[in-house]
């Protein structure tokens, strides 16, 4: 589980505030659902694949790097629209 921050849908739905959850300043922030696998356990890759919820639903994969396997960075790639 985690939070999106950044242009979910391309701005496909910026006429009505965002495609996030919330848009506070023009950034959408979506949820992040889905099961991350880590290589390493101190430090290391994830990759997690997964669905964002917001006005716009995703199914996304997620390619970054873990702290400790409890914190991360990731960069989300939007593979299909849901809704």
């Amino acid at each position: 589980m985690g939070l999106v921050f950044g242009d979910l849908g391309g701005n496909k739905d910026k006429d009505k505030g965002g495609s996030g959850l919330i848009s506070p300043l023009g950034i959408d922030i979506g949820l992040l659902l889905g099961w991350t696998f880590g290589l390493g356990r101190t430090f290391g890759i994830t990759f997690t694949p997964g669905i964002v919820i917001g006005r716009m639903g995703f199914i996304v994969v997620s390619i970054g790097i873990h702290f400790g396997q409890k914190l991360g960075l990731g960069f989300v790639v939007p593979v299909f629209p849901v809704w």
